[in-house]
């Protein structure tokens, strides 16, 4: 797996988040 792969994935674990949290 590549760095910019999971950083992706990070990315949009995060935003997913957020959205729940603004939500």
């Amino acid at each position: 797996m590549s760095l910019i792969c999971l950083f992706n994935h990070i990315k949009m674990f995060i935003i997913a988040l957020q959205f729940d949290q603004s939500n």
